[in-house]
């Protein structure tokens, strides 16, 4: 007879929840986690979520607390509680950048500055304790154009376990080599955007020349006027008949628009025709420049595409 009637749960994962339950009044912790991730791994409830993480974060297994963390992250956003384990969790796995994230959203000011100042104490005891690895991630994040772009991505993303000071310092200089991919380049520009950092920064574009770009209030990809309009028209376009073209297409279209990103508003403003633009050389046809205007649509766009191809060695 099982003591807990949880939804979702059969007979069996119920008398083994009850175990995990009594192993861990016991503290077989061990054996706790073990039967906590058999129900897991046959029903995703939020419950087992967090006792698995609770678990987990009890006996200092931060990287397997942050799996399961991720796999919703908002569940630990709900309480005081669950967010300290949270930003706990991040914090004891060197996710600086990702925490900083995190807090960003928050609308408690009061919360939000004593997370922050804990952030910041962890950063500098990382700075003091784990020095030779921050130089190490450092200096590669510094050289990121001297990679190729699979090298690149991978970087960026041990730089998400540098404290904030280096991400920024080094993330602006980046933004202005030439050897940065301009997609390693968009993905700065929206962590920029993530942090909600209050700064301008100026970025080398696909065309070589400096942009000026204001971060505090800038919105992500799928919230840009030109993203949405030309979406739209997609949605009543002959693709809205074909479920399989039409995301492929879309997966398509969104590669290519994070390429210009964060100042696709600027260029796209003829909605109609860089649809027609991206629909055409998606099917292999040609783009006719027939007009000043297009022939400027397929200058940019050709630009896009040269790095999309190499990017997919098409």
């Amino acid at each position: 007879m099982t003591k807990n009637n949880i939804k979702g749960l059969d007979e069996y994962y119920s008398d083994l929840y009850d175990g995990a339950l009594d192993d861990k009044s016991n503290k077989k912790y061990d054996n706790a986690i073990n039967k906590l991730t058999e129900i897991y791994n046959n029903k995703q409830l939020d419950l087992i979520n967090i006792q698995l993480v609770k678990l987990l974060y009890k006996e200092h297994r931060y990287q397997e607390a942050f799996e399961y963390i991720t796999l919703n992250p908002n569940l630990y956003l709900k309480n005081i509680e669950l967010i300290k384990i949270f930003i706990e969790v991040l914090l004891n796995n060197h996710d600086f950048i990702f925490a900083r994230k995190v807090v960003a959203d928050f609308n408690d000011k009061l919360l939000k500055d004593k997370v922050i100042l804990k952030i910041s104490v962890a950063e500098k005891n990382y700075e003091e304790y784990f020095q030779k690895s921050l130089n190490s991630k450092v200096k590669e994040f510094a050289h990121l154009g001297n990679y190729e772009f699979s090298k690149q991505k991978s970087i960026l993303e041990s730089s998400m376990k540098i404290p904030l000071k280096y991400f920024v310092e080094y993330g602006e200089y980046l933004l202005l080599d030439s050897f940065v991919h301009p997609l390693i380049k968009s993905s700065i520009v929206d962590t920029f955007r993530e942090l909600k950092l209050k700064i301008n920064i100026n970025e080398r574009f696909i065309d070589k020349k400096v942009r000026e770009l204001n971060v505090y209030g800038l919105s992500k990809l799928e919230s840009m006027l030109s993203y949405r309009n030309i979406i739209s028209i997609v949605n009543e376009s002959c693709l809205k008949n074909d479920p399989t073209s039409k995301m492929m297409f879309l997966q398509y279209l969104r590669v290519n628009l994070m390429i210009i990103y964060p100042f696709n508003d600027e260029i796209i403003k003829n909605y109609k025709l860089w649809f027609e633009y991206f629909y055409k050389t998606f099917t292999g046809r040609q783009f006719d420049s027939d007009t000043e205007e297009k022939e400027e649509i397929n200058d940019i766009g050709n630009l896009i595409l040269s790095i999309y191809s190499e990017l997919f060695n098409i």
